[in-house]
């Protein structure tokens, strides 16, 4: 908690900073800072069942299965939706938890 902390402050920083023609960044940098700050919404991206599926090589009836067998997390419900979604991040979680492909699906 203490890195996020310290990331929003920098960021906040370099974007006032930015604003008032204090701070020159070179093209370099603002293409990384870019492409870090996409790969952060990617990590956000609602996926669906399918999408879950698709990632883990199994079928949508494997995911529900392992929820429901407590294998795999819930999936979030946005307002005013009636699908579950999960996020990059959720995924990746669940298979860096995971030792072997043998553990993720086991069926």
């Amino acid at each position: 908690m203490q890195l996020k902390k310290f990331l929003i402050s920098t960021l906040k920083d370099i974007i006032t900073r930015l604003e008032s023609d204090e701070c020159k960044l070179s093209d370099q940098i603002i293409f990384d800072i870019m492409e870090f700050a996409q790969k952060c919404n990617d990590e956000q991206k609602p996926l669906t069942k399918s999408e879950v599926a698709e990632m883990l090589h199994c079928t949508t009836k494997t995911i529900e299965r392992m929820i429901n067998d407590g294998r795999f997390p819930n999936g979030k419900k946005r307002v005013g939706h009636k699908t579950l979604y999960w996020t990059l991040y959720d995924v990746k979680q669940y298979i860096s938890s995971t030792k072997s492909r043998e553990q993720r699906i086991m069926i």
